[in-house]
Parts: C-alpha cells; sequence; structure tokens
C-alpha cells in the first residue's frame, strides 16, 4: 500500500494524470480503496499526503474552475452535454457519494448499492469529501446527492470534514452566483438549512469545533490527514475568495484580530454566506436555537457559558452581515436587534469588551442595507440620547461602553454631517474633568482610542466641534500651578496628563496624524505642562507621546507652530518641563532636517544652544547631548559659528591668573560649564575622525581640566571619550596637530607614568 502511494504521488506530477481524465478516476478509486483498507494511521497518512499532491497539480489557482471541455490532450474528445467525459465525470461523482455514504460492493459487478443503516468511515466521508470539492466544474452542475452529502456533513463531528465541506459548499455558492452552475444547484442545502433541527445539531457540533484556519486543530481522534492537507490548498486556491469575490462584504479597515479577540472569523464567514445565499429560510430555521441561546435557557453539553455566548455572537454577526434588511419582516429585524443588543450588554471584562467590539466592527461592515448596518444605527442613536457613561455604574460596564462607542464610528463616513453630529454630542463629555481624568486606568485608555478616532472626521462642523472640545482641555492644562502633591486636585491633574499622553500615542499609532495636526499646536503646550510629574510610568508615557509627535507627517504651517510652542516651553520655570522638551526638539530636528527650510533648522539649533547654558546642571548636559547630532548634520559654516561662541564664551570666563583655585561665582561657573559642554558637543560629533576645527577646540578646552567640578569633571569625560574612540588610529589622527596642539593635547591623554 505504501508503495502504491508513492508511485501515484510520483506520477501526479506528470502532466499525463491532469490530462486524461480517465486516469484521474481510476486513481482516485484507487486511493478511496487504499484508505478503506489501511490499518495503520501512516498509511493513511501517506495516502492523504498523495492527494494533496494530487489536488495541487489537478485544480487551478483562483476561482477558474476546469472544465471538461479544457482538457487538450483529453481521450474524451466530445464536448456536448452528455458526452463521454461528462458521463464518466458524473459516474466519478456517483461512486464517491456512495462510498462516502456506506455503500457496498455489489458482487455480481453491477455498480454500488447503498448500505442501509450504514455509515462510511470518518476518513472514507473526508476523503470523499475532499474529492468532491476539487471536481466541482463549471460546465456540468454537481449532482444532488453530492450536494446534499455535503450539505449534511457540515454538521459532523470530524473536524475536518465539516471544514472540507464548508469550503466545497461555499464555492457551489459562488458558481452559482456566477452562472457556472444550474440556479438550483444549492437546493438541497437550503432544504437541509431550514430544519430547525439541524440547525441546532451544526450550532452545537460547531460549538464544540475550536478549530482556526491557521492552525491544525480539533479532536485527535477524529482528524483526517488528506483533509487537513487540503486546507493548506484550499487556502492557495479559493481559500477567502468564493466568500469575497461574489458572496462577502469586507472587513472593517485598519482591523486586525488581537490576541484577546477569541471571535471565529470563520464561522462568521461561514454563516455571513449562508445568510446571503439563503435568506430568510435561514433566520428561519437557526430562530429557535439562537431564542434560547441568548437567553441562556439552553446549554450545550460540554461547553463553558463563554464559549456558547461566543459561537452564539459569531452567528448573529454572520447573519446581521449577510441579511439584507428589506427581505426581512419587522419581525425578523428587532428579533436579530434583540439578540445583538443582549449579547452586547452580556460580554463582560477585559476579553468581552474586546470581543463585543469586534462583533460591532462586523456588523458596521456588513453593507449599507444590511441588517447589521441598522443594528450598530441604533448603538449609534443610543450614545447621542443621553450621557455616554454612568459614573455610578461598575468599571468594566464604563471602559464597555467607550469600547462600544469606538467601534461603532470606526467604520462610519468621516466627511458625513452625521459624523459632525457625533463629534459635536460626544466631545463635551469625552473632554471633561469628570471622564478626562476618570480614576480608573483602564477607561482613561479607553476614552484616549475614542478621542483619537474622533479626530478623524473631517466635516467643518466636525473639526469646528473638535477644536472647541481640544481647547478647553488646553485651558484646563497648559498652566502649571503649584499644587499640594497629595491634594486630589493634583492627583486629578495628573491623570489628566496621564489621558493626554494616551491620546497622543493612539493617534500616532492607529489614528490620522495628519488630521490631528490640526489640534497638535493647540494641546502641545498642555503636553508640556504635565511633564511637571513625579510618576516615572506617566513621565515615560508623555515624552513617549512627544517622541512619537516629532515623528510625524507635518504641514509646513503646523511645524513652524509647534517649534513656537516647544521654544516657550523651553523657557518655561519648571526645569523639568525645560529638560523634557529636549528629546522632542531632537526627534524633531531629525525627522525634518531634509524637509523645512534651512532657517527652521537654526531656530531648533538655538533653542537647544540656549538651553546648555540653563541653570539647572541636568538640563545642560541634556542638552549637550542632543546638541551632539544637531553638529553632526549641520553645515560647516554653522559649526564654525558654534565653535565661535562657544569659544568666546569659555574665554569670557576664564579665571585670571593665581585666582585659579578661588572660588569662582555660580554664574560664571554656569556659563563656563556650558561653553565646555558645547565645545565637548562638537567633539563628540565626530568620534572617528578628525575635522579642520577640532584640534582648536581641544586646546582651548585642555586649561579646563584645572577647574572646579562640574567643569573639571566635564572636561576629564571629554579626553576620556576622545582618547577611546581614536588611539586605534592615532598614527594617523595625530598628523593633524600642530607640534604645539599635539604636545598639549598629549598631556591630557595618557597619564603620567611613575618612570618618567
Amino acid at each position: 500500500l505504501m508503495g502504491s502511494a508513492d508511485l501515484l504521488r510520483s506520477s501526479a506530477v506528470t502532466p499525463a494524470i491532469i490530462r486524461d481524465f480517465d486516469l484521474f478516476h481510476r486513481s482516485v478509486k484507487a486511493v478511496v480503496k487504499a484508505v478503506g483498507a489501511a490499518e495503520r494511521p501512516d498509511s493513511a497518512s501517506l495516502v492523504g499526503a498523495f492527494f494533496a499532491k494530487l489536488a495541487s497539480s489537478f485544480r487551478p489557482l483562483g476561482l477558474k474552475v476546469l472544465s471538461l471541455g479544457d482538457l487538450e490532450d483529453s481521450v474524451f474528445e466530445s464536448t456536448e452535454p452528455v458526452g463521454p467525459a461528462r458521463k464518466e465525470y458524473l459516474s466519478l461523482l456517483e461512486y464517491l457519494v456512495a462510498k462516502g455514504t456506506g455503500a457496498v460492493e455489489d458482487p455480481v459487478g453491477k455498480g454500488l448499492t447503498p448500505s442501509v443503516g450504514h455509515t462510511a468511515h470518518w476518513r472514507i466521508q473526508t476523503l470523499v469529501a475532499t474529492f468532491l470539492y476539487i471536481l466541482i466544474r463549471k460546465d456540468v452542475d454537481t449532482p444532488a446527492r453530492a450536494v446534499t452529502f455535503l450539505g449534511r456533513s457540515l454538521a459532523s463531528e470530524v473536524v475536518t470534514l465539516r471544514q472540507v465541506c464548508s469550503r466545497a459548499v461555499a464555492l457551489l455558492q459562488t458558481l452559482q452566483r456566477n452562472g457556472h452552475q444550474g440556479s438550483d444547484v444549492c437546493e438541497p442545502v437550503r432544504e437541509i438549512l431550514v430544519q430547525p433541527e439541524f440547525c441546532e445539531h451544526l450550532v452545537q457540533t460547531l460549538a464544540l469545533d475550536q478549530w482556526d484556519e491557521t492552525t491544525d486543530g480539533g479532536r485527535e481522534a477524529k482528524r483526517g490527514s488528506s483533509g487537513i492537507g487540503l486546507m493548506s490548498i484550499g487556502r492557495t486556491l479559493d481559500g477567502d475568495a468564493c466568500w469575497s469575490v461574489s458572496l462577502g462584504r469586507s472587513w472593517p479597515r485598519n482591523w486586525i484580530p488581537r490576541s484577546r479577540d477569541k471571535l471565529g472569523i470563520v464561522r462568521v464567514r461561514l454563516f455571513e454566506s449562508f445568510a446571503k445565499a439563503y435568506g430568510v429560510d435561514l433566520m428561519r430555521g437557526l430562530e429557535p436555537t439562537l431564542t434560547k441561546l441568548v437567553a441562556k435557557e439552553h446549554g450545550i453539553p460540554g461547553i463553558t457559558k463563554e464559549n456558547i455566548r461566543l459561537i452564539t455572537a459569531e452567528i448573529v454577526a454572520g447573519l446581521a452581515r449577510g441579511l439584507r434588511a428589506d427581505e426581512l419582516s419587522d419581525h425578523q429585524g428587532s428579533q436579530i436587534q434583540q439578540w445583538a443588543t443582549e449579547l452586547l450588554q452580556d460580554f463582560s471584562g477585559q476579553d468581552g469588551m474586546v470581543n463585543g467590539g469586534t462583533m460591532i466592527r462586523l456588523m458596521a461592515t456588513g453593507g449599507e442595507n444590511s441588517i447589521g448596518a441598522r443594528v450598530v444605527e441604533q448603538i449609534i442613536e443610543q450614545f447621542l440620547k443621553g450621557p455616554i457613561l454612568d459614573l455610578k455604574s461598575p468599571a468594566h460596564s464604563q471602559a464597555r461602553c467607550l469600547r462600544y462607542l469606538q467601534c461603532s464610528l470606526a467604520d462610519a463616513d468621516f466627511r458625513s454631517v452625521f459624523g459632525a453630529k457625533v463629534v459635536a454630542a460626544t466631545m463635551p463629555e469625552l473632554t471633561s474633568s469628570e471622564i478626562f481624568s476618570h480614576p480608573l486606568k483602564h477607561v482613561r485608555e479607553e476614552n484616549a482610542r475614542c478621542l483619537s478616532l474622533l479626530s478623524s472626521f473631517s466635516h467643518p462642523k466636525a473639526q469646528e466641534a473638535y477644536m472647541q472640545a481640544v481647547q478647553s482641555v488646553a485651558d484646563r492644562l497648559s498652566e502649571v500651578a503649584n499644587l499640594d502633591p497629595q491634594s486630589d486636585e493634583r492627583k486629578a491633574r495628573s491623570r489628566e496628563g496621564e489621558t493626554l499622553s494616551r491620546w497622543f500615542e493612539v493617534v500616532s499609532w492607529n489614528g490620522d496624524m495628519v488630521a490631528f495636526s490640526n489640534y497638535m499646536g493647540t494641546l502641545l503646550p498642555a503636553v508640556f505642562a504635565s511633564l511637571d510629574e513625579s510618576d516615572a510610568e506617566r513621565i515615560s508615557h508623555l515624552r513617549f507621546a512627544l517622541s512619537l509627535s516629532a515623528q510625524a507627517r507635518l504641514r509646513a504651517e503646523v511645524v513652524d507652530e509647534v517649534v513656537d510652542v516647544s521654544e516657550k516651553a523651553s523657557k518655561s520655570q519648571m526645569w523639568k518641563i525645560r529638560g523634557a522638551t529636549l528629546p522632542f526638539l531632537q526627534v524633531l530636528a531629525f525627522c525634518r532636517n531634509f524637509a523645512v527650510p534651512e532657517s527652521l533648522v537654526r531656530r531648533l539649533r538655538e533653542v537647544v544652544v540656549n538651553l546648555v547654558a540653563d541653570e539647572q546642571r541636568e538640563v545642560r548636559e541634556a542638552a549637550a547631548h542632543t546638541l551632539i547630532p544637531m553638529i553632526r548634520d549641520a553645515k560647516q559654516q554653522d559649526i564654525e559659528s558654534i565653535m565661535d561662541f562657544f569659544t568666546f564664551q569659555l574665554e569670557k570666563t576664564k579665571p585670571a591668573r593665581g585666582a585659579r583655585k578661588a572660588k569662582m561665582a555660580q554664574a560664571t561657573l554656569v556659563a563656563r560649564h556650558s561653553a565646555v559642554l558645547g565645545l565637548s558637543s562638537m567633539v563628540r560629533s565626530a568620534p572617528y575622525g578628525i575635522p579642520k576645527w577640532m584640534p582648536k577646540v581641544l586646546v582651548a578646552l585642555t586649561p579646563c581640566i584645572s577647574d572646579p567640578p562640574p567643569i573639571s569633571t566635564s572636561t576629564r569625560e571629554l579626553f576620556a571619550d576622545f582618547w577611546r574612540t581614536h588611539r586605534d588610529e592615532w598614527a594617523i589622527h595625530k598628523l593633524s596637530f600642530s607640534e604645539y596642539e599635539l604636545e598639549s593635547v598629549m598631556e591630557l591623554l595618557i597619564a603620567p607614568s611613575y618612570y618618567a
């Protein structure tokens, strides 16, 4: 058996097995018999591997299904509707269906006779279903018995059999819709799905199936290797094409299922395609089961309440996406809306909130006339009628409301008048101090997501309403207030600063930063003012938000406004705020080095140079590090201008002869230290080379080694760094120095020897 499978597998790569349908017919029967006779699991797996190779060779890519007349070198030359090739094809289908339903060989040799009360082995059923799947053709209607076998197998207990049959039924629906199959080819499936008993069994079976199409999951005891092989082929050949080309609608934009998202997209897609193909008939079949599950009157043995809620949400989402509102009665439409509302209210916790939000987005993208879109419109109307949050409700309920609001609006038309109405109604509440400084971190994060989304609405009235709300936040947070760190007002302000930083972060990662840039200049002063914070985590979020904002795509006028705000923040009375502007300026200058006028780059550099002379040592040293890449990217004339400025300042603060050990005035100490730091930034900007100006700078710094700290400390660190980066090629670098310069510098580079 194993040798025969190897032979068949090797022959599958040759064109003969594709061109000669008779040879393919014989191969199919040989494989079916081989799997039926296999007692060892590895033998069946080997035959399954052969089938995977055979299927990939026989089926073309995409939805362009083979027709018998397309086989150019076929031994059957007739292309008539009832030609020999079609008779042979239909005969093969009948043979496969009979084997899949448990038929037995007639000893006289007259064919196959169905066996009453007998069911074929699950491996045979899976293999038959997979062969039927690859044999579906566009020029010959699939027999009703074959369609019935595929339809009833949708509720099979065998995982792979269910998956193969769902792909085959989806392909049949697509071919029927495209006119490649008869208009009634899927009627057997409709007749099956309208039966409430079958639908109940189908839902129970799917609830037990935690299989995902990206894995080989399922119950190990009943997993067919050939079906698993077909799944990888099906994704390449048909995959989502059957669903997206003619049956399904697009998924939500910018939407990626997250790790916490447990909704099975495969099942949503399955019921969406069924709903669009069979309409209200499917609704009648599922209504009794769904009503019981939503009302929690009916459980499924072996399934937790959470998983029952998930499978119910998947089915309702699929129905809401696939059913048209105009084809449903008022009772049916209100029934789906009631199911969706009760399910959304029943979700709880972090996972439930995410799953409920995903369900809303799936319904919202079902199409303009889908019942799902109507349901989401009702959800939005409920938000507009009253307060979004009930501050007395449980915490998870408040966070869930904000997530549902975000998901309801995520796929709306950002340019519509309705969008402007939503922004005008929601922004004042979302930016109020009660919600903006909400005591629960989870609620503040969800609020930031909502604010980020609403910034994308581009209708003029929406932008006006958004700007008014932004201005209220800026007025409330821009001024630095001296408050008691333990007071409730100070804690609320700290929480508002964290919400503001989350707002910037979410916009930068997932939002429309170009649209948000209209409000960036107004909010930046509030971000800088919030940096006067003692909480390390919140400070980290604020700095990260500023870094992302500096990298954003900004218009020229917005960049000018941002620089004005940054320059003002660099003159703040709080040294923490002055120091926190430096990383923002560094990223802003680097990202705009070749995109803005040179005058603006010089202006940014001047702000940093002024901060090098700051009275706070931490700010001076941070500014010196920020200045390094700015000098490296500057033009030669700008570098010389910076060198002249700091050299003049160093010479101006030079202590008188004999007074070097005397105590230096604080103002002089700060000025001289800033000059040393500025010249050190110049040296560090060229760590592996010796520009023409560097010897003069090093010689000018040598007398500072004897100055009081922190001047002498910074000087020693500079010469240590210089020697570390230049000593490997010092034989070449020292040629750039004159004899006097080399002698002055070498005294500080090499420690004196005891024997010298």
